[in-house]
């Protein structure tokens, strides 16, 4: 398991023994859902591949075709960690082509969504980009899910493919409440 670096508390205070790895992972039950996938063949396309390693991906529907259909103009995705942890940073490797753009990260604790202010702008490239959730290199984000959406794609028919998500912080033994 890769580890990242030493956490801190919002107080400036090192925690003991918690080192920083990538908490989205179904082995310790974290699980997606996706607003939309392509041609909805979650099995191909589904965002569970966002959280594998592997040559599979995630891949929207067009916002051309949700509009059309009357859903909301936008890609939605919902973490649900099953359990507090402490979020650092977020971080997605995109297809380039096919990038998110207007995104908007919300942290979600006992069922309330707080946003986060960060308004991550991710280049049209293919390599892992990463965003910290704070200026400030010592401060974490404690939550149960988090939910990104992109309003847009640097794709012409609003598309998005992700072949990586990942988010680095700490797992809790303690409510985020």
């Amino acid at each position: 398991e890769e580890q990242f670096e030493r956490a801190y508390h919002f107080d400036g205070t090192t925690m003991s023994s918690s080192i920083i790895t990538d908490i989205a992972n179904p082995s310790n039950g974290t699980t997606i859902r996706a607003s939309s996938t392509l041609n909805r063949d979650t099995s191909q396309y589904g965002p569970q591949h966002m959280l594998e390693d592997g040559d599979n991906a995630w891949n929207s529907a067009a916002l051309t075709s949700l509009s059309a259909s009357g859903s909301s103009k936008r890609h939605t995705l919902l973490l649900s960690f099953g359990r507090c942890v402490e979020m650092k940073s977020l971080g997605l490797m995109f297809q380039g082509g096919f990038v998110g753009t207007e995104c908007e990260v919300t942290a979600v604790i006992d069922g309330v969504q707080h946003e986060i202010a960060v308004e991550p702008e991710f280049e049209d490239n293919n390599e892992m980009q990463v965003v910290d959730f704070f200026d400030d290199d010592r401060k974490t984000l404690s939550a149960e899910s988090l939910k990104i959406t992109f309003k847009g794609s640097t794709d012409f028919y609003g598309r998005v493919t992700i072949y990586r998500l990942e988010v680095h912080g700490i797992d809790f033994e303690t409510s985020c409440a």
